[in-house]
């Protein structure tokens, strides 16, 4: 894994997508502190996290209910007293 300072990324930045785009990790640095993590873009990762883990959820979630006797409404009434 290759890195590089902030300015040479700044100024290499062609050459740096381009080893990354053939599969190569980059660490970028400032002042010697590692800032960014460039890595190649794989259609199978989702974009958003986000999303993915609402989709995660209502996959876990399904088929768990409150039961025969319970309904929203009934909760939702006695919370209203």
């Amino acid at each position: 894994m290759k890195q590089y300072g902030a300015f040479d990324a700044k100024t290499h930045f062609s050459e740096i997508l381009n080893s990354v785009a053939q599969g190569e990790k980059c660490v970028i640095t400032r002042h010697g502190i590692k800032i960014a993590l460039l890595i190649p873009f794989s259609s199978e990762e989702s974009m958003n996290p986000a999303q993915e883990a609402i989709r995660t959820i209502k996959a876990l979630r399904k088929g768990i209910t409150l039961g025969k006797e319970i309904s929203i409404k009934k909760l939702r009434a006695e919370g209203r007293r």
